[in-house]
C-alpha cells in the first residue's frame, strides 16, 4: 500500500466558522457537512464531521462509502499529485482523479468500516443478518476500489467473496471489468488463487 499521507492544509477561519454552524444542524448531514469543509480545504474538519457521525452511527455503511469516496480525492491544496500508475506496472481506471496517498485513506476507511461491522449485535436492531449485510455492502465497495486502482486480483476476489455473503449483489460480476478479472484468475493458476482466498477468508471471517 501507499505510505502514510501527508499532512494537511486548514481551510480560511471565516469559512470554518461558517460551516461550523450549519455542522450543528443535523447529524444525518454529515456527508454534505464533510464536503463542504472538503471544499473549503479544511481536510481535518471534513474528517471530523464523518467521525463524529460515525461514532454514534458505526453501522452505518452509507456513511462510511461516502467517507471512503471523499478521502479518495486529491489533496490539491496539500500538495498531492494526481496519478493513473499507483503501483509499478499497475495501471488505474477510475473517473475519480486520485492520488496513491488518496486511495490509501480509502482503503484505510473500508478496512474500518469492515471491521467496525464484524461484532457481535448488541440488540435486537443490531441483527446478525444486518452485519452480514453491512459487511457485504462493504467488501463490494473495498473490492471496486481495488480492483480499478491496479490490484484486479486483489478486487475482483473481494467481490466475488461479498456476493457469495449477499447473492443480491451478483450484478456487479457482470460488469466487463470484472468479468475480465476474474477470466485472468485462470492465467494466474488455481494455487495463487486459492491462497488470495483463503488470506481473504482469515482477514475478513467470510
Amino acid at each position: 500500500p501507499p505510505s502514510s499521507p501527508p499532512a494537511r492544509t486548514p481551510a480560511p477561519p471565516r469559512a470554518l466558522s461558517a460551516l461550523s454552524a450549519s455542522s450543528a444542524s443535523s447529524a444525518s448531514s454529515a456527508p454534505r457537512v464533510a464536503m463542504a469543509f472538503w471544499n473549503a480545504g479544511a481536510f481535518d474538519a471534513a474528517e471530523s464531521a464523518f467521525e463524529s457521525h460515525l461514532e454514534a452511527h458505526p453501522l452505518d455503511v452509507t456513511t462510511w462509502i461516502a467517507y471512503a469516496q471523499m478521502q479518495k480525492k486529491v489533496r490539491a491544496g496539500a500538495g498531492e499529485r494526481p496519478t493513473a500508475r499507483l503501483h509499478p506496472g499497475l495501471q488505474s481506471d477510475s473517473d475519480v482523479r486520485v492520488s496513491k496517498a488518496s486511495v490509501f485513506r480509502a482503503r484505510r476507511v473500508l478496512y474500518r468500516a469492515i471491521d467496525a461491522c464484524a461484532g457481535e449485535p448488541t440488540d435486537a436492531r443490531d441483527a446478525c443478518a444486518t452485519r452480514l449485510a453491512s459487511r457485504a455492502s462493504l467488501l463490494q465497495a473495498l473490492g471496486l476500489l481495488e480492483l480499478t486502482h491496479g490490484y484486479e486480483m486483489y478486487g475482483s476476489t473481494l467481490l466475488e467473496m461479498a456476493v457469495k455473503s449477499q447473492p443480491k449483489l451478483t450484478p456487479v460480476l457482470r460488469w466487463r471489468r470484472v468479468r475480465c478479472a476474474r477470466a485472468a484468475h485462470l492465467v494466474a493458476g488455481a494455487g495463487r488463487v486459492r491462497k488470495m482466498r483463503e488470506s481473504l477468508r482469515s482477514r475478513f471471517g467470510v
